[in-house]
């Protein structure tokens, strides 16, 4: 339901190129992998700098955040499109390791970012591996089947992750304002890593 001028995804794949899929998306500005340092260093000094942009457009303008701003321009169509910009980093533990020095612009952008339009989904295999400053900052959250009861109460709050039947995949949580049970599913059925890949590819 967004152009692509409404919308725009920057991925960082340490997932095994499974991401690659989506880049033939018009939305996607660019995938990156462990091969590509430099571009993603200037990803996220590039989004830092598009968050202080706005900061500043946002005051001289008396517009209090991203979605204010997409009110005002409902009626005052002259004023440009903003596009949200979302960065997501598959396999965040890997990531971490890999851009240690880097995770204080990345606390900057998980902080300032949401109320400028710009926002950071992380995928993690355990919660543990978020730093407690990033994982206080990240206020939705969805949890597949876990099997440490305290990886659920740490990333939920709750133990209901641990609980969920192994028969039933894609059965989750997700936290927000509350806790909601959700399904997620690839739309096509298969049970193949390779392919769901090759399915997922032409299905996008």
């Amino acid at each position: 339901s967004h152009t692509p001028s409404q919308l725009h995804f920057y991925l960082i794949d340490y997932g095994g190129e499974a991401l690659r899929v989506f880049e033939k998306l018009p939305h996607v500005g660019g995938i990156f992998n462990e091969g590509n340092d430099d571009y993603i260093r200037r990803l996220l000094h590039q989004l830092q700098g598009i968050i202080e942009e706005r900061k500043q457009f946002f005051m001289t303008n008396q517009i209090d955040d991203f979605s204010a701003y997409q009110r005002r321009r409902l009626e005052k169509s002259s004023l440009a499109e903003l596009p949200a910009v979302v960065l997501v980093i598959d396999r965040f533990i890997e990531f971490k390791q890999a851009y240690d020095k880097e995770l204080e612009l990345l606390l900057s952008i998980a902080r300032h970012g949401r109320t400028y339009g710009v926002y950071l989904v992380l995928s993690v295999d355990r919660p543990v591996a978020v730093p407690s400053q990033l994982m206080s900052l990240i206020e939705v959250r969805i949890a597949l089947r876990m099997v440490e009861l305290n990886d659920s109460l740490i990333f939920l709050g709750k133990s209901d992750a641990a609980r969920i039947d192994p028969a039933t995949p894609g059965r989750g949580y997700k936290r927000g304002k509350s806790l909601e049970e959700v399904h997620i599913a690839l739309p096509f059925e298969s049970e193949e890593d390779d392919e769901q890949t090759q399915l997922l590819d032409e299905w996008v």
